[in-house]
């Protein structure tokens, strides 16, 4: 049986950078290092205005 770092290591590049990204995004929030509203995209300004916006909370 493959240990973690084995599993890890012999994941493709592009699977690689999405779970390390959803692992660090996750345990900063649980961490509340930030607001889960700054990661948040406001579909109406992004479409429409095509920009996106920063919270400030």
């Amino acid at each position: 049986m493959a240990t973690p770092a084995q599993y890890y290591n012999s994941l493709p590049p592009v699977a690689k950078t999405y779970a390390t990204v959803c692992l660090v995004t996750s345990l900063g929030r649980q961490l509340q290092l930030y607001s889960p509203a700054i990661l948040a995209l406001y579909y109406e300004d992004v479409f429409k205005h095509f920009q996106v916006k920063i919270s400030n909370l």
